[in-house]
């Protein structure tokens, strides 16, 4: 039987620079090569709003908040911007596991291990990468995690998370089986961005709700976790 196509997105904010979109899980932020590939954010939006160019991108499997520019100078500050680290990324992610501490920070480079498809991994001779973390929740064998990315390396918060011991739930790449199928979705999620706006110079914040609600599905338990690297549990910040 095959899948349904995931919903379209939805686009919170517009105006004659830029889109702000809460994209669904399942959706592709660019297309790729190929017709399976084809079906991305862009090809979703252009027919209504134009062409337009991403200055940063989303897993195909993570949902949340997205960044559209509708013109190339536009473009050009969002990519410096985010690049300076002036806009503020928030997401929200469900993890097995329970942190020792209410917050921490992870500082462990990436480096990619296998290119098709792309694989990360913690490595010494990877590019510099900072991730801070608070708890805001706790469940059965699992924690919901206020995240901020200091740095924008792909799959960051995926491969710090697993790195640690304590996967994102659902995650198909960095979870252990059993812990990939007790939430139905990778349950990582674009939750907030705040920034000035390139064209006004006027504050932008915008908030996409999170898609899911409450315990994963399946109950999880602490044998479901992968064995934390000795000192790399959640329990403060990781230098």
């Amino acid at each position: 039987m095959l899948s349904s196509a995931p919903a379209d997105p939805v686009v919170l904010h517009a105006d004659p620079w830029l889109l702000v979109i809460d994209k669904p899980s399942g959706l592709l932020s660019q297309s790729g090569r190929g017709p399976a590939l084809a079906d991305a954010v862009p090809a979703r939006l252009e027919p209504a709003w134009g062409p337009l160019r991403l200055p940063h991108r989303l897993d195909r499997d993570t949902s949340g908040l997205l960044l559209l520019a509708r013109d190339p100078e536009t473009h050009r500050s969002l990519s410096m911007a985010l690049e300076a680290r002036r806009v503020r990324r928030t997401y929200l992610a469900d993890v097995a596991g329970w942190p020792s501490s209410p917050a921490g920070r992870v500082e462990a480079a990436l480096a990619k291990a296998r290119h098709r498809p792309p694989l990360y991994r913690v490595h010494p001779s990877g590019r510099p990468s900072r991730t801070d973390w608070w708890c805001l929740e706790r469940g059965d064998g699992w924690c919901r995690l206020r995240l901020e990315p200091h740095t924008g390396r792909s799959h960051q918060l995926r491969v710090h998370l697993a790195w640690l011991g304590h996967p994102i739930l659902g995650d198909p790449l960095y979870g252990p089986a059993r812990s990939r199928g007790a939430a139905g979705r990778l349950r990582l999620h674009a939750w907030r961005l705040d920034l000035v706006h390139p064209r006004t110079g006027e504050p932008l914040s915008l908030e996409a709700p999170l898609p899911w609600h409450g315990a994963p599905p399946v109950p999880l338990t602490l044998q479901l976790l992968s064995a934390p690297q000795p000192g790399r549990g959640l329990g403060g910040p990781q230098r």
